[in-house]
C-alpha cells in the first residue's frame, strides 16, 4: 500500500484510498466479525475487523486486555505472561516502568498476531468498591492517570508497534448495572478530573478510543454527540477512530454521534445501514482512513526476520463515519433483493462499453451551448458519456433531480483488451508496452507504474519495425483486471497467518492460491482454487498449530514426559502439556512444559541431583542450613539459608544448589563485633565511642560525652560482643561566672566564688544606676544560658512641649503619657505640622539628657521649588521666608509670575505657589521686507507666545527663513533677511565636469561660480561672478591637461630622455631612462589628456656573477653549478667536505652581492660519545666539540680509566677516532667474625668489577647480607656484619595464639620473647631469652583466669552470691535489692569472662498521670517490666499512643496524652467521614440519597478532630423501644454518639450518648449547642429539616423523606449535604456542579449490591431477610430507648424536654478541697478592679461570656496543673508561674484612650494583628466601633487566652507530659509560634512536638517533618524552634533537661 512521505499528505492519501474502495469494502470496515452470540468463533480474536488486501489494508486484530493477552481459547492456555494488575503498576508512580511494561506486553501481543490492544483502561477509582478498579491504571488520581496513560501508549505503539485503544470513554466507574447507570457530571468536573488521562493518551498518539456502556448526563456514551464529536474529536483534536465497547451501541444515533466501528459487529444497528426498503436510496457515510505517523516512522509497521514488511496491524488509525453528505464523494447504496449493489461509480473512467443507447456522439450534441448534452439522456445510471467538446465527459445523476442526468468530470475511455501483468522475460516490475513481445502486443494493455494514484493505462500496438509500442492512454480498472475477468484476493486467516496467506496477492480465475501460514502453523489446505466469479473454492482455510518435540534430557526418566513414550523423543500436541519426570534421586527444574505452535514454554528442562549440607565450624547446633541438618541434602533449584551459632554471622546469606553442588561452595561463621553503649544521657553527638558505633572484638571503646560532661569510665573493652564495663555515665560540669562591668560583686546574688553548679541559676545584680540585661543565668553542663549579661545604664525621660508630635521623639512610643529613651540612644525630636524643634536631637546617657530642654517653634516657609521657567531662587527675599512675611515671586527672562507675592503662615504660603507665563514677541525691522514682514500682520507686528510669523519680501528678493515662531518673548530663528535671487550654473560645455560650478547648480548673488572640467581637462577661466541672477562671463571652455611624469625608483634624471621638467605635453611621448645597473621595462609612454599610456614603468636590476673562493665547491653558489645569480635571489654557499662557509649565503641586488665575499673555514671535531666518560670526555672542553688543530686530553668518571691519553683534531677528523673508559676493581671489606677473607671461594683482597662476593661468617653467625657486588671500584652494599642467629617463637601452646610470643614469629638474637595467652588466660613465665638461636626456657603454659563480678545498679553487695570473684568453670548467682528482679538466673565463668557479661535488676513502671484520664493504663498503676500499658482516656478523649512498653522502670513511647480538638481550618473535612461520595442534585444542594433499606454511620477520623459519631437515617417498627444509634454507632464503640431519628411527633428524636439532648446540651426548643473539646457543636431543626453544625465551618443539612414497608416496619431516611465556608461544588439553579451517580432502580424493590453496597452487612439489616430484621430489632429492646417510657403514648414517640434539669457549667476535673482551692485561686477573674471595669463588663455581653469561659478554663487549668505538677520548676527559680501570670488577664479585649497606653500585660491590637483569628479580628473591630470617644483596642500580651500555643518556661519533659507539644506543620503556624517564642521565652530554643526516629524527623503523630532532611539528627534527638531565626533545629539536649517548651493550642 502506498504510504505518504509527509504527515501533511495523510488526509489526501486517505481520501484517494477511499475512492479506490468498493462500497462493500467500505462497509466491511465499520463492523467487527467473528462472533456467534456472545462468544468469538475459533480462529478469531476478541475483536476482528476485515481489511482490504488488494489495497494493502490489513485486518485489525484486537485483543484484551489491560493486564496481558487475554486467554479465551484452550490452545494458548499457559503460553501468555501473567502480568501484575495495572493498579500495581499505578502504585509505583513510575512512568518509565509503565512504558517498559507496555513495550514488553506489546511485543507479546505482536508475536501472537494481534495488532491492537484494548488498553489502557484509564477510568478513575470514584469508589473503592469499583468492580474493575484493578484494571484502571489511573488509580484515584487524575494527574497520575495522565502521566501513566501517555507512558503506556508510548511503550505500546512507539516501541512495540501495537495500536492502543484507550478505554472506557467516559465515567464508566462501576460494574453494578454498568449498562444502565447514569453518570451525572458537569463540564468542569469532566475536563478537570475525568478527561485528562484520555487527553494524555491522545497526545501520545493513541490510535483508538473505546466508548463505554453507561449513560452520561442521561445519554448513552456511544450515542453521545457532546462526548464524542464535541469533546473528544473537536476539542481534544482526536483524529483516530472510536469503537464501541462490546454490544454497547443501544440506538441508531451512534454513527451520527461519532462512533466509527461497531463491535463485535453482530448486533442490528450498523447492519441496518444496508437494510432499507427496496427502491430507496441510503447515503452511506464514507470511511475516512488516516495513516498514523509518529515522528518520522510508521507506528504500526514493522519488519519480520524474513524481511517482509508487515503494515501492522492498524495502518488505519481512524475509521470515521462522515455525515450523510454524499456530495463529498458521490457514493450511494441501494438495497435490491437484500443485496448491496453499486448504483453509480464516481470515477474518471468510462464503463466497459463506450457506445450504446445512453451515449452521445458528435451529431447528437445540441446546437445550444447552454444546454447540457447529458440532460438529453433518458438514463445515465449505466455510465453514459459524451464528447461534444472534443473530450469525453461523464454523465451522472443530477444531485437535485436524480432521475435526470448532468455532466461531471473529464474522463478517459476504459482500457480494452487483455491486461498484461508481467514482463516477457519474467523480470520483476510493472511491464511497459515496449517490454511485450510482437506476438503479445496488439489487443493488450499495461498499467502505468503509478496507476494506483493516477489510474492511467496504455493500449499497445505493433509498430512497423515489429516492436511493441504505446498506442493511446486509457483508464485502468483498479485493481487491473482482464476484460470481464474477476480475480480472487487472498483470504483473511486470523490465527497463525503471516503477512500474506497466499503466495500472490491476487489469483486469476482457474488458478490456485498456494496457502501459507506463520512459522509453527500448517495450512489445513495446500491450495484454494479461484472461480470465475472471483471467489475461492473453498473460500478460506485455517492455520493449524504444529506439535512440539521434547529433546532428550540427561537423567530424565524415559522420554522425559509422562505423556510420551518409554524411549525416544516425546511429541506434544499444541495446547497440551508435558508432565516432566526424572530418574530416582534426580529432580526436575520444571513440572510442566506447555506446547503452542511448535514452541515449548519453557523451552527445556533439566534433571539435577541434590547437594549435601557442608560441615562448618561455629555453625548453629542444627547445622549451617536452616532447611536441613548435618548429613542431610538440599534439593536442587533451592537454597540453603546460612545460620551460625549465637555470636557468629555467616559470610554469605545463602547457598544455591545446582547440579549437585552449592554456589558459592561453602560458608564461614565469623565472630560478631560489639555495639557501642546506648541510652547514655548527654553522650557526644558523634556517639558513645570515639571509635564508632561498632567495635571489633578485642578493641576498646574510648568513652565520650557532650561538651561540658565527663564520662564515668575512660575506656570500655570489647570481647566477643560484650563490653566491660557494659556502659558509662556522663556527669555535668559546673559553669564559670562571667566578668561583667558595673556588676555588683561576682554578678550573682547569693553565690560565692567564680563558679556555679550545673542545674542552678544565677540571679544577676548590678551597681546602682544600672540594670542587668537578663534577670538570671541558667547553668547546664559548663554552659550558661545566656552566656553572660550586661549592666545597662538607665533610660532618660524627655521634657514635654505642647506643640510636640506624639511622644516628641521620632519612632519612640509614649508610655503612660510620658516618653523616655534608652541610655546612649538619641531622641530625634519632632513637632506638630507648622512647628519645628529648637534642637534636632537629644542624647541620653545614664539618665541624663544633653541638652536638657527643647521647644517647638513656628516653621518658616521654604521658597517654592520646581517652578517651571523660574530661577532656582524663586523668592526675592531668599530661600526661607519668616512666618508672617511674604515672598516676592521671580521668573526667568521672557516670563512673568501669575502672582506677584505669596504670604507665609506656619510654614505654608497663600497662595501655595505660582506659575511663570511666557511673554509675547515684537517683529524685527528687515530691509526690503514687504509690509510688516509677516503675512496678514499690520505694522508694527506683535506675535503672541506660541504663534508664528510667515515672512515676506519685496519683488526680486526672497526671505532667508519661511517662518518665525514666538515663545516667551523670543523669536525662533531670531533674525531673517530679504536676500537677492541666485544664478544658474552654465551648461553645454564639452569635457566639463558633471556640475560646471563647484558651488553646485545654483550660485548665490554676489558669489563666484568656480569653473570645473572633466578629469584631464582645465577650464578656460577660473571663475564666473553672479549678480542679480546672471553670470559674468556667461560661460567657459575645457582644454586638455599635460601628463605628469611618474615617480620611478632608480630612474635617471626626470626619467624621460631629452625632456625637461616633470610633465609631458598632450600628444607627445616619453622615452624612459634608468640608472647604471638598471634597465627600463618600457621603451616609450604616450600622453593623452593628462594620462600616460602605459601609465608608468620600472627600472629592473641586473644579475650578479659568482665569486672565486678557495676550498669552495665548484662556483660556490647553489650547488656549485651556477655562475650567475638573479637580482633579488641569493647565492646558497657550499664548501668542500670538512669546511664551512663564513656566511651561509650572499644576497644579489643590481649586480652586487651582500656581503661582497666569503671564506671556507675548516670545521671543528665532534667529541665521541663514550660510556662512563667524565663531562664532555675532553679535559677543559666545555662543549661537545674541539677546534680544528687542537688536542683532547681524555677523562673518565671515578672508578674508570681511559684507554688513550689524547686525541688530535684536523678539519672535522679526530686521530685516533675514539677511546674507552674501563671499570676499576673493588677492595674486599673486613667484618668481625668473618670466615677467611669473607668472600666464599674468592682468593686475594680485591673483587673485579662486575664480580660478586658471596659473604660467609664463622659458625653461629649469619652475614647481614648474602652477597656484595662490585661495580667500577664500588661494592654494593659497601660492607656487612656477622650477627647472632634468631630464635623461632614458641608455638602450639594450649589457650595461646598460634604464635605465642608478643614480639612475633621470630625473636632476634640477644632479645627476649614476651609470652602471650588468649583472652581469659595468663602465661606461667614472664619472658624467654634468645641466645645463639635457642630460647631459654624453651616454652610456657597458659592458665585460665577467674571472673570479676559486674557492678549492677540496684543489686546487693556482693553482686554474686559466690562473692566478688568467680573461678573458671563456676557460676555467679545474681543478687538484687528487694523489689527488683534479675534479668538472668545465673552467669557462667569461662576463662575470665562471664556469660552473659552482666545482668540487670529491673524495676516495675509507675503508670503516668495524664489529664483527661482517671487511669491511663488499663493494667493499673504499676506495670511489670517487659509488660505493656494499654492506654485509655475518659469519654470524649483519645490517647495519642495505643500502648506503652515497660522497660526497667521506664515506659517507652512517652509522652502520652488524651487529646481532642478540631482539624485544622481549611482541611478536607469531608474525607474525615465515612460514606460514599456519590452525589445528586437535590433542592439546590449537593446531596447523597439515603437509599431505602440502608443507613449511614458517620464518624470523624481526622487527626485531632472531636471524637464523636453521628448516626442518621435510622429505621425500625412504628412503636420502637430501641435506639439504632446505640446499636450501630453506639456506646459499645466507646465513642461520643449523636443519634438522630425521623419521628412523627415530634419531628425528630435526638440523643447524645443515649441521653436526651436536653439533658446534656445547652439550649431550648429546637436549637441546642455543646462544647466538645473546644469545638462548638450545634443542632437546629424544623418539622421537615434538620441541621448539624461544627464551629470550624462544616454544616450537615438533612430533609425528611420516607417509604413504608410491610408489617408495620417504617424506614426513614434523609438527604445530607456537607459544605465548607468556601465550597465551590454547590448546585447552581438546580443544576448539579459536581460529581454524581444516579442508580436506576425501582424505589421499593432495589437493595444495594456489588460495589454500591457501602455498608457492611453486619450493620445493614435490610441486606438480610425480613425475619432476621425483626429478630434483631426484638433483641435490642433491652437497650435504652430514644424516649422515656412515660413519654410514649398511643404508639407515637414524643420528645419531652426536661426544662427543670439544670446542667452545671463547672468542670469536674477535681473535687473536694482541691476544687475549692481552684475556685478560690480563680475568683480574681470575676472581680473587677475598678467601677469603670464593672460598668464596661455589664454593658458587654460578649465580655461576660468570655469572662465566664475564662473562669471555668482557669479552674480546669488549676486542677490540671495540680495533677500534672505544672509550674514546679518555675517556682524553684522564683519566677511567676504561667498560671499566676494568666490570672491577671481576664478578658479577651480591653479599650484604652487613643493617645494612651494599654495596661501592663496588655498590648494594642487591630484587625491586622496576625495573632488574631478571623473571628477575633471581627470582634476587635466591633469593640472599637462601640467606643464613644477615640480609643484603641488592647489584648492580653499573653497568647494563651486567645487561642494559641502555651509556653512553659524552663520546664522539663515531665512538665509537658499532659500537654501535646505544638507541631507547626505549616509555615504560617511556625511564624506565629516564633513571634510568641521571641516575646515570651528566655531560652534560645523551644521544644516542639517532633523527634528523630526511623531514619528521619517525625511529628508526634508520626507524620514526616517537611524539610527535616536538612537537619542532622540521630535516634533519640528532639526537635526545637530556633529563637534567633525561627527555623527548625536539633535541640542538642535530652528532654529531661529544663528548657522552654511550646505546647499545644488551648481553647477557652
Amino acid at each position: 500500500m502506498p504510504v505518504p512521505e509527509e504527515p501533511s499528505s495523510t488526509a489526501d492519501w486517505a481520501k484517494n484510498l477511499v475512492k479506490k474502495m468498493t462500497i462493500e469494502e467500505k462497509y466491511r470496515m465499520i463492523r467487527g466479525i467473528g462472533f456467534e452470540g456472545f462468544k468469538e468463533k475459533r480462529g478469531y480474536y476478541i475483536g476482528s475487523v476485515l481489511g482490504v488486501p488488494r489495497l494493502g489494508i490489513p485486518c485489525i486484530k484486537m485483543q484484551d486486555g489491560s493486564a496481558g493477552f487475554r486467554t479465551t481459547q484452550k490452545d494458548i492456555a499457559g503460553t501468555v505472561t501473567a502480568w501484575p494488575a495495572p493498579l500495581v503498576l499505578s502504585a509505583t508512580w513510575d512512568a518509565n516502568l509503565v512504558e517498559r511494561w507496555a513495550e514488553a506486553m506489546g511485543r507479546e501481543f505482536r508475536d501472537k498476531g494481534a495488532n491492537m490492544i484494548l488498553a489502557p483502561a484509564v477510568n478513575l477509582h470514584r469508589t473503592p468498591y469499583g468492580g474493575r478498579n484493578a484494571e484502571f491504571i489511573s488509580g484515584e488520581d487524575t494527574v497520575l492517570g495522565r502521566e501513566l496513560a501517555a507512558a503506556f501508549v508510548r511503550g505500546m505503539q512507539d516501541k512495540a508497534g501495537v495500536a492502543a485503544a484507550v478505554k472506557h470513554f467516559v465515567l464508566n466507574d462501576q460494574e453494578t448495572r454498568r449498562t444502565t447507570s447514569n453518570s451525572i457530571a458537569d463540564a468542569r468536573l469532566r475536563w478537570e478530573k475525568y478527561y485528562p488521562p484520555f487527553q494524555a493518551a491522545i497526545r501520545a498518539g493513541a490510535a483508538a478510543v473505546m466508548c463505554s456502556y453507561n449513560l452520561v448526563n442521561g445519554k448513552q456514551a456511544c450515542s453521545n454527540n457532546d462526548l464524542l464529536k464535541r469533546d473528544l474529536k473537536d476539542r481534544m483534536g482526536f483524529d483516530g477512530f472510536v469503537l464501541s465497547d462490546w454490544w454497547a451501541i443501544r440506538n441508531d444515533e451512534a454513527a451520527e454521534a461519532g462512533t466509527d466501528v461497531d463491535m463485535p459487529g453482530n448486533d442490528r444497528f450498523f447492519a441496518e445501514l444496508g437494510a432499507q426498503d427496496a427502491g430507496s436510496v441510503l447515503l452511506l457515510p464514507l470511511t475516512a482512513i488516516a495513516h498514523t505517523i509518529h515522528g518520522d516512522k510508521e507506528v504500526f509497521a514493522h519488519v519480520h526476520s524474513d524481511g517482509v514488511a508487515e503494515v501492522a496491524d492498524a495502518v488505519i488509525k481512524r475509521h470515521k463515519l462522515l455525515r450523510k453528505e454524499a456530495k463529498l464523494y458521490g457514493a450511494s447504496l441501494i438495497a435490491e433483493g437484500g443485496r448491496i449493489t453499486s448504483r453509480t461509480r464516481r470515477t474518471r473512467y468510462l464503463p466497459q462499453y463506450p457506445t450504446g443507447p445512453a451515449t452521445c456522439d458528435g451529431s447528437q450534441c445540441p446546437s445550444d451551448k447552454s444546454v447540457d448534452p447529458c440532460s438529453q439522456l433518458q438514463n445515465c445510471s449505466i455510465g453514459g458519456h459524451h464528447d461534444c467538446e472534443g473530450t469525453f465527459k461523464m454523465c451522472i445523476p443530477d444531485k437535485d433531480s436524480p432521475t435526470k442526468c448532468a455532466t461531471s468530470e473529464v474522463c478517459l475511455l476504459r482500457c480494452t483488451g487483455v491486461f498484461v501483468e508481467e514482463k516477457s522475460d519474467g523480470s520483476k516490475g510493472a511491464p511497459a508496452c515496449s517490454d511485450l513481445s510482437p506476438q503479445k502486443c496488439d489487443g493488450h494493455y499495461v498499467a502505468d507504474k503509478d496507476y494506483t494514484s493516477n489510474g492511467l493505462g496504455y493500449e499497445c500496438v505493433l509498430k512497423e519495425d515489429q516492436t511493441c509500442g504505446t498506442s493511446s492512454t486509457c483508464g485502468v480498472q483498479n485493481p487491473p483486471e482482464s476484460l470481464g475477468e474477476k480475480q480472487c484476493y487472498e483470504p483473511e486467516v486470523f490465527k497463525g497467518s503471516p503477512d500474506g496467506t497466499c503466495s500472490t496477492l491476487r489469483t486469476r480465475p482457474g488458478h490456485e492460491c498456494k496457502t501459507q501460514c506463520a512459522p509453527g502453523y500448517t495450512p489445513s489446505l495446500a491450495a484454494l482454487k479461484c472461480k470465475d466469479i472471483g471467489e475461492f473454492e473453498p473460500k478460506t482455510f485455517e492455520c493449524e498449530p504444529n506439535a512440539c518435540k521434547v529433546k532428550p534430557v540427561q537423567n530424565a526418566l524415559a522420554s522425559g514426559c509422562k505423556e510420551g513414550p518409554n524411549a525416544g523423543e516425546a511429541v506434544i500436541v499444541s495446547g497440551e502439556k508435558c508432565t516432566v519426570q526424572c530418574k530416582d534421586g534426580f529432580y526436575a527444574s520444571d513440572e510442566l512444559l506447555r506446547c503452542h505452535a511448535e514452541v515449548l514454554t519453557p523451552a527445556a528442562f533439566t534433571c539435577e541431583a541434590p547437594c549435601p549440607v557442608p560441615t562448618v565450624k561455629n555453625a548453629a547446633a542444627a547445622g549451617v542450613c536452616k532447611e536441613a541438618g548435618v548429613g542431610d541434602k538440599i534439593l536442587p533449584f533451592t537454597s540453603c539459608t546460612s545460620q551460625c551459632a549465637p555470636g557468629y554471622t555467616p559470610s554469605v546469606q545463602s547457598l544455591s544448589c545446582r547440579t549437585g553442588a552449592f554456589t558459592p561452595q561453602s560458608v564461614t561463621c565469623e565472630p560478631d563485633p560489639c555495639e557501642a553503649p546506648s541510652g547514655v544521657e548527654f553522650v557526644s553527638k558523634e556517639g558513645a565511642c570515639k571509635e564508632g558505633a561498632t567495635l571489633s572484638s578485642g578493641s576498646s571503646c574510648t568513652a565520650q560525652c557532650l561538651a561540658g560532661y565527663t564520662p564515668s569510665a575512660a575506656t570500655l573493652s570489647c570481647n566477643a560482643k560484650t563490653l566491660a564495663p557494659a556502659t558509662f555515665t556522663c556527669a555535668a560540669n559546673p559553669c564559670k561566672l562571667p566578668s561583667v562591668e558595673q556588676s555588683k560583686g561576682n554578678g550573682c546574688k547569693g553565690v560565692a566564688g567564680d563558679t556555679i553548679e550545673s542545674g542552678k541559676a544565677c540571679r544577676t545584680v548590678c551597681n546602682a544606676g544600672y540594670t542587668p540585661s537578663v534577670d538570671h543565668l541558667d547553668c547546664l553542663a559548663e554552659t550558661l544560658t545566656p552566656a553572660t549579661f550586661v549592666c545597662k545604664p538607665d533610660p532618660c525621660p524627655i521634657p514635654f512641649d505642647k506643640n510636640q508630635e506624639d511622644s516628641g521623639c521620632v519612632g519612640v512610643a509614649a508610655k503612660n503619657g510620658a516618653t523616655s529613651v534608652e541610655s546612649s540612644q538619641k531622641c530625634q525630636t519632632q513637632c506638630k505640622a507648622g512647628w519645628h524643634p529648637s534642637v534636632a536631637q537629644l542624647s541620653c546617657f545614664a539618665g541624663t539628657l544633653t541638652p536638657d530642654s527643647w521647644s517647638c517653634d513656628e516653621d518658616p516657609c521654604s521658597a517654592p521649588t520646581k517652578v517651571s521657567n523660574a530661577p532656582e531662587l524663586t523668592c526675592r527675599q531668599g530661600s526661607s521666608i519668616v512666618s508672617g512675611t511674604g515672598c516676592t515671586t521671580l521668573c526667568n527672562e521672557g516670563y512673568s509670575p501669575s502672582a506677584k507675592a505669596l504670604a507665609c503662615h506656619l510654614g505654608k504660603f497663600t497662595p501655595a505657589t505660582y506659575v511663570c507665563q511666557p511673554d509675547p514677541c515684537p517683529v524685527h525691522e528687515v530691509s526690503n521686507r514687504l509690509g510688516s514682514g509677516c503675512e496678514s500682520k499690520p505694522h508694527p507686528a506683535i506675535i503672541p507666545s506660541g504663534s508664528s510669523c510667515r515672512t515676506q519680501c519685496q519683488e526680486g528678493y526672497s526671505p532667508s527663513v519661511v517662518e518665525q515662531k514666538c515663545f516667551a518673548a523670543t523669536m525662533t530663528p531670531t533674525f531673517w533677511t530679504c536676500d537677492e535671487d541666485p544664478c544658474d550654473a552654465p551648461g553645454g560645455i564639452r569635457n566639463s565636469a558633471e556640475e560646471t560650478c563647484k558651488e553646485g547648480k545654483s550660485v548665490s548673488a554676489g558669489q563666484l561660480c568656480t569653473a570645473q572640467c572633466a578629469s584631464g581637462f582645465s577650464p578656460s577661466v577660473a571663475s564666473l561672478g553672479c549678480s542679480l541672477g546672471k553670470l559674468s562671463p556667461s560661460t567657459f571652455s575645457c582644454v586638455p591637461d599635460p601628463c605628469k611624469i611618474p615617480e620611478v625608483a632608480n630612474k635617471q634624471g626626470n626619467g624621460c630622455k631629452g625632456l625637461r621638467g616633470n610633465t609631458v605635453k598632450a600628444g607627445t611621448s616619453c622615452i624612459p631612462v634608468c640608472k647604471s645597473g638598471f634597465q627600463p621595462s618600457e621603451t616609450s609612454l604616450q600622453c593623452t589628456a593628462s594620462q600616460l599610456s602605459p601609465a608608468t614603468w620600472v627600472c629592473e636590476p641586473e644579475p650578479c656573477s659568482a665569486l672565486q673562493v678557495e676550498r669552495a665547491w665548484g662556483t660556490g653558489c647553489n650547488g656549485g653549478m651556477k655562475s650567475k645569480v638573479d637580482s633579488g635571489s641569493a647565492c646558497e654557499i657550499k664548501c668542500q667536505d670538512g669546511y664551512a662557509p663564513s656566511v651561509p649565503k650572499l644576497n644579489c641586488y643590481a649586480s652586487m652581492f651582500t656581503p661582497s665575499s666569503y671564506t671556507c673555514d675548516p670545521k671543528p671535531c665532534r667529541i665521541p660519545a663514550v660510556q662512563n666518560k667524565a663531562g664532555s670526555g675532553c679535559l677543559g672542553a666545555p662543549g661537545d666539540s674541539i677546534a680544528s688543530g687542537t688536542k683532547c686530553t681524555t677523562q673518565c668518571l671515578g672508578g674508570y680509566t681511559p684507554s688513550v691519553a689524547e686525541l688530535t683534531c684536523s678539519a672535522e677528523m679526530l686521530t685516533p677516532a675514539t677511546f674507552e673508559c674501563s671499570a676499576d676493581p673493588c677492595p674486599m671489606p673486613k667484618a668481625t667474625d668473618r670466615k677467611g677473607n669473607g668472600c666464599k671461594g674468592m682468593p686475594g683482597t680485591v673483587v673485579a668489577s662486575g664480580a660478586t662476593c658471596e659473604t660467609e661468617c664463622s659458625n653461629g653467625y649469619t652475614p647481614s647480607v648474602a652477597k656484595l657486588e662490585c661495580f667500577a671500584g664500588t661494592l654494593s652494599p659497601n660492607s656487612y656484619i656477622c650477627a647472632q642467629d634468631d630464635c623461632a617463637a614458641v608455638t602450639g601452646v594450649p589457650n595461646a595464639p598460634t604464635v605465642a610470643c608478643q614480639e612475633g614469629a621470630t625473636i632476634p638474637g640477644g632479645k627476649t620473647c614476651t609470652p602471650r595467652c588468649n583472652a581469659g588466660y595468663s602465661p606461667s613465665k614472664t619472658s624467654l631469652a634468645c641466645r645463639r638461636g635457642e630460647l631459654e626456657p624453651s616454652s610456657f603454659e597458659c592458665k585460665a583466669d577467674s571472673c570479676d563480678v559486674p557492678y549492677v545498679a540496684n543489686s546487693l553487695n556482693p553482686t554474686c552470691a559466690e562473692g566478688n570473684s568467680v573461678d573458671h568453670g563456676k557460676r555467679c548467682t545474681p543478687k538484687c535489692k528487694s523489689g527488683y528482679s534479675a534479668s538472668e538466673s545465673s552467669l557462667s565463668c569461662s576463662a575470665g569472662t562471664l556469660s552473659p557479661a552482666t545482668f540487670l535488676c529491673k524495676a516495675p513502671c509507675a503508670a503516668p498521670n495524664v489529664l483527661h484520664s482517671n487511669g491511663v493504663c488499663k493494667e493499673g498503676s504499676s506495670i511489670e517490666h517487659g509488660k505493656s500499658c494499654t492506654t485509655q482516656c475518659n469519654a470524649g478523649y483519645m490517647p495519642n499512643k495505643a500502648s506503652l512498653e515497660c522497660n526497667d522502670g521506664s515506659l517507652t513511647g512517652l509522652p502520652v496524652f488524651c487529646q481532642t480538638g478540631p482539624p485544622p481550618i481549611g482541611g478536607d473535612f469531608y474525607n474525615c467521614w465515612t460514606g460514599d461520595p456519590h452525589f445528586t442534585c437535590h433542592g439546590g444542594r449537593r446531596s447523597d440519597p439515603l437509599v431505602p433499606g440502608t443507613h449511614w454511620v458517620f464518624k470523624q477520623s481526622c487527626p485531632g478532630s472531636p471524637n464523636f459519631m453521628w448516626v442518621q437515617g435510622l429505621y425500625g417498627p412504628r412503636s420502637p423501644s430501641v435506639t439504632m444509634g446505640a446499636a450501630f454507632g453506639g456506646l459499645f464503640l466507646s465513642k461520643n454518639v449523636l443519634t438522630i431519628r425521623v419521628n412523627n411527633n415530634p419531628s425528630w428524636v435526638v440523643k447524645w450518648n443515649d441521653q436526651p439532648i436536653a439533658n446534656v446540651w445547652q439550649g431550648s426548643g429546637s436549637s441546642w449547642n455543646y462544647n466538645l473539646g473546644g469545638t462548638q457543636l450545634s443542632i437546629t431543626w424544623t418539622s421537615s429539616k434538620i441541621e448539624v453544625g461544627l464551629s470550624y465551618g462544616v454544616t450537615y443539612k438533612a430533609s425528611r423523606s420516607g417509604w413504608n414497608r410491610e408489617n408495620n416496619i417504617k424506614v426513614s431516611g434523609f438527604y445530607y449535604t456537607d459544605y465548607y465556608t468556601q465550597n465551590n461544588f454547590w448546585c447552581k439553579d438546580g443544576t448539579f456542579a459536581g460529581e454524581a451517580i444516579e442508580l436506576p432502580h425501582p424505589r421499593n424493590v432495589w437493595s444495594p449490591s456489588g460495589d454500591d453496597k457501602l455498608v457492611n452487612s453486619d450493620y445493614d439489616l435490610f441486606q438480610k431477610s425480613k425475619a432476621h430484621i425483626e429478630a434483631k430489632l426484638d433483641s435490642l429492646t433491652a437497650m435504652a430507648s430514644l424516649l422515656d417510657t412515660d413519654d410514649v403514648e398511643d404508639g407515637i414517640e414524643t420528645l419531652a424536654l426536661n426544662q427543670s434539669l439544670k446542667v452545671s457549667d463547672e468542670p469536674q476535673l477535681c473535687t473536694g478541697k482541691a476544687l475549692e482551692e481552684a475556685q478560690k485561686d480563680c475568683a480574681v477573674l470575676k472581680k473587677e478592679e475598678t467601677e469603670e471595669e464593672q460598668e464596661e463588663l455589664e454593658e458587654d455581653e460578649e465580655a461576660q461570656a468570655t469572662q465566664e469561659a475564662t473562669y471555668n478554663a482557669c479552674i480546669a487549668d488549676v486542677c490540671a496543673t495540680a495533677n500534672g505538677n505544672f509550674g514546679e520548676a518555675a517556682k524553684e527559680t522564683e519566677e511567676e508561674s504561667e498560671m499566676q501570670a494568666a490570672l491577671k488577664h481576664k478578658k479577651a479585649f480591653r479599650t484604652a484612650a487613643a493617645d494612651g497606653e494599654c495596661k501592663e500585660g496588655w498590648t494594642s491590637t487591630d484587625s491586622g494583628d496576625n495573632f488574631l483569628l478571623e473571628e477575633e479580628k471581627s470582634r476587635a473591630d466591633k469593640k472599637k466601633e462601640a467606643c464613644t470617644v477615640a480609643c484603641k483596642i488592647c489584648r492580653p500580651a499573653h497568647r494563651r487566652y486567645l487561642v494559641g500555643p502555651m509556653v512553659l518556661h524552663n520546664e522539663t519533659k515531665d512538665a509537658c507530659i499532659a500537654q501535646e507539644l505544638a507541631m507547626p506543620k505549616a509555615e504560617a503556624d511556625k511564624a506565629r509560634l516564633w513571634i510568641l517564642q521571641k516575646k515570651f521565652t528566655t531560652a534560645e530554643k523551644g521544644w516542639i512536638g517532633g523527634n528523630f526516629k526511623e531514619g528521619g524527623w517525625k511529628w508526634g503523630d508520626d507524620t514526616d517533618v517537611e524539610g527535616g532532611g536538612t537537619i542532622e539528627g540521630k535516634v533519640g534527638d528532639y526537635l526545637c524552634l530556633d529563637k534567633e531565626n525561627g527555623k527548625l533545629i536539633n535541640c542538642d539536649h535530652r528532654p529531661d533537661v529544663r528548657h522552654d517548651a511550646l505546647c499545644e493550642t488551648m481553647f477557652y
